[in-house]
């Protein structure tokens, strides 16, 4: 049986527990896997990752500033990237590499629809883009967003038993979505 490939999405390889997380999973990973890390360049863990990844892909154009040409070519990119590697799984973590990253994945998933391939699209959340107190428009524009989301991703993994809370209260998917780890 040939493994499953894997894509592994994060904005950017920052000092930080998800980060830290996606390259534990990316190294880690058995033999049933493939796994491809696509990320922003210029992060803290870059160099370890080109030393301990085989599969590493960075994204010319993924950061973390919201910036709409960037987002744009961004989304093009992981798209190209994810029509070439073929995924089974798309796992997306952190806010911006998991609105673009499952947008991508949810393009490629209609592109194989004819073909009959199970794609899934999985998301980590470490933190919602939306808190208290932020302006009331920016706000519900990213809870809006995420709902919209929600409805293209098979699983929800949430980290903390706050974010899994947020995300019920706000609606932003069904609790059968939903794990928390």
């Amino acid at each position: 049986m040939a493994a499953k490939k894997i894509a592994l999405i994060i904005t950017k390889l920052e000092l930080g527990g998800a980060q830290k997380s996606v390259l534990y999973t990316a190294k880690h990973l058995d033999k049933f896997f493939e796994p491809f890390l696509l990320t922003g360049p210029g992060g803290y863990f870059d160099e370890y990752a080109k030393k301990h990844l085989k599969n590493l892909i960075f994204i010319k154009d993924l950061e973390r500033k919201i910036n709409l040409i960037k987002d744009t070519k961004a989304f093009f990119e992981l798209t190209k990237n994810l029509l070439k590697i073929k995924p089974d799984i798309v796992h997306t973590n952190s806010s911006k590499a998991g609105i673009l990253g499952r947008k991508a994945a949810f393009f490629y998933r209609l592109i194989n629809y004819k073909r009959r391939k199970q794609i899934k699209i999985i998301h980590t959340v470490h933190g919602f883009a939306f808190y208290e107190g932020q302006n009331k428009l920016v706000h519900n524009f990213y809870i809006w967003l995420e709902r919209m989301l929600a409805k293209i991703t098979d699983e929800i993994i949430f980290v903390s038993v706050m974010d899994l809370g947020s995300a019920l209260k706000h609606k932003i998917a069904p609790p059968a979505k939903c794990r928390l780890i």
